[in-house]
């Protein structure tokens, strides 16, 4: 089960300088997992384990760089030659908490970065980032 979803485009921009900031961040999403996350091990009505859908504690907890936290949420991250993230690419199926892993790292994100994504259904919506900020914009479609 799940809501299959694509990028279809992305403007994004990470300084450099700020990559630690953003390891660490992410990492210490781990200690929301019980309250934030929305995946998870059940076994007769009973939760074994909690997790942020689709990514793996142990890759997230030993994700020592950015590059590699991003990974451990299905994004690539993309670098220019110079150390700054210019692009990412989603290398996943669905929709997990990614909302959520946005949020925490738009802090540190360039004002006017975006990234659009379309859903199995035709959805289309992009996270803008803003003052530290992100939010969900969906687009007003007419014909």
């Amino acid at each position: 089960m799940g809501y299959y979803m694509e990028m279809r485009s992305c403007d994004f921009f990470i300084a450099k300088e700020n990559l630690n900031h953003i390891a660490e961040a992410i990492r210490g999403m781990l200690g929301d997992v019980w309250t934030k996350g929305s995946g998870g091990c059940y076994q007769g009505g009973q939760t074994l384990s909690k997790h942020y859908s689709w990514v793996d504690n142990t890759e997230l907890a030993n994700a020592d760089t950015a590059e590699k936290a991003f990974k451990a949420w299905r994004w690539e991250a993309q670098f220019d030659g110079e150390g700054n993230i210019v692009d990412l690419c989603f290398d996943g199926e669905k929709l997990g908490d990614d909302e959520q892993f946005f949020q925490t790292i738009a802090p540190w994100v360039k004002d006017g970065s975006y990234i659009e994504m379309s859903g199995e259904d035709g959805a289309l919506w992009r996270w803008t980032f803003n003052n530290g900020e992100m939010r969900e914009k969906t687009p007003d479609i007419r014909w």
